[in-house]
């Protein structure tokens, strides 16, 4: 048995213990939702493909309306994003606001805080209440020792919602452990775990998110005794470190950064099998208050550091179910293509390393590579194609198939042995 099988088998038995441990049964399963956050501070023109939200298998959009952010002086700043909230509207999607904060780091930091963020909700008010549905989500990295003050300033918030209104929040896994959790939670109508993140210990591995740790976190957050979602990744995230160790940034815009040649760049990729996989778990396991799942984040234009349109589509379908493309060759002539599949899979991920080995009685006469890998022969009966250091990590946007390089072997009929090396 392989690495990727005996790591669904033991998701399959942990899953299965959960259940067993929570007690829940099939017919307590209440109905799930499938959502996407909508993270957008710059808008254009493009930002939004009404084409293939309409298409999407979604049940809502949760819209990034404003965010508070510290400012180089070390105090507070609104920065309210142009959401084209008439277009989005026509996507016949229910649509709720979210308000980003930050983490406030003093005592009149937390007074500042309440006030605009009172504020912000005020102005906001009047664009958002004929087009959304009637809630509200703060995404707050509250301390986790400071939680009994995030309580108080929600309670400030709802205060200023319209009569009927809900107010929910995101949740970080680390509260879960803390004796305020659960009043902090009772004050809402429902709270968002988050649980993907980087770790900065570079001795760590490159993963956003632990399906197994997941779902231990979902029966823990059953105690709190209400509604809530998991927020699931589909981006990329940077972290670059000089030759000695210092950080260099940390990016999760959806920009590959440009660092020195010299950079130690690790890179935090959402596996769309894996999050596939950890998604059917989610919205059909026994659970009396799990609502379903919301993707982190929505695809907008041809961003490299997120998932493309036609993944993303796979995957709200249930339809990704491998990591890596298939390597494909043609038969029949002299010249053998490979070329890369993605069907079933992520489109746009480049192996950075295809192996290829024949028989001793065969001989390569002449090999090269195409889209971006250039094909290097070391032994008699072994050939690599290398992807270029430029399209390392890269990912195109393109479906269907993507070429790697050819190769001319004797006799023409030679069977070749392909394979990938991630």
């Amino acid at each position: 048995m392989n690495a990727g099988a005996t790591a669904r088998g033991g998701f399959a038995l942990l899953t299965a213990a959960i259940l067993a441990a929570t007690g829940c049964t099939p017919e307590a399963a209440p109905p799930r939702t499938q959502q996407a956050y909508l993270w957008q501070r710059l808008w254009t023109p493009d930002t939004i493909d009404l084409q293939q939200l309409s298409r999407a298998k979604l049940d809502g959009l949760l819209v990034l309306a404003a965010e508070i952010e510290t400012a180089p002086d070390g105090g507070l700043r609104l920065v309210k994003p142009a959401v084209d909230w008439p277009k989005l509207v026509k996507s016949g999607l229910p649509l709720r606001a979210a308000i980003r904060l930050p983490r406030p780091g003093r005592e009149a930091a937390w007074q500042s805080l309440g006030i605009l963020t009172e504020a912000t909700l005020r102005d906001l008010l009047p664009a958002i209440e004929t087009r959304t549905e009637a809630e509200l989500q703060i995404d707050f990295d509250c301390p986790q020792k400071s939680l009994s003050r995030y309580r108080d300033l929600l309670l400030r918030l709802r205060a200023v919602l319209p009569p009927g209104w809900k107010l929910t929040i995101t949740a970080l896994p680390i509260w879960l452990e803390e004796p305020e959790w659960t009043s902090l939670a009772k004050v809402t109508d429902g709270f968002v775990l988050q649980v993907h993140s980087v770790t900065m210990d570079a001795s760590q591995p490159e993963r956003l998110c632990d399906p197994a740790q997941v779902l231990l976190w979902v029966t823990r957050a059953e105690a709190a005794g209400v509604p809530f979602w998991v927020a699931l990744p589909t981006y990329t995230t940077w972290v670059g470190r000089s030759p000695e160790g210092d950080l260099r940034g940390v990016v999760s815009d959806g920009i590959r950064p440009r660092w020195p040649p010299d950079t130690a760049v690790q890179v935090f990729a959402a596996d769309p099998a894996e999050m596939g996989r950890l998604r059917t778990v989610l919205m059909t396991q026994p659970s009396s208050h799990l609502r379903g799942v919301i993707w982190y984040r929505l695809p907008v234009g041809r961003q490299e550091g997120n998932w493309s349109w036609a993944a993303f589509s796979k995957v709200l379908d249930g339809r990704i179910t491998r990591s890596l493309p298939v390597i494909r060759q043609s038969e029949g002539t002299a010249v053998r293509d490979l070329c890369l599949d993605y069907q079933d899979t992520l489109p746009g991920y480049l192996p950075p390393l295809i192996e290829v080995t024949w028989p001793k009685d065969a001989r390569c006469i002449a090999a090269d590579g195409v889209g971006g890998y250039h094909a290097e022969k070391s032994q008699p009966q072994f050939l690599r194609f290398v992807l270029s250091e430029d399209m390392i990590r890269s990912r195109h946007q393109e479906e269907g198939r993507w070429p790697v390089g050819w190769l001319r072997l004797e006799p023409a009929n030679t069977a070749l042995h392909v394979r990938i090396v991630d």
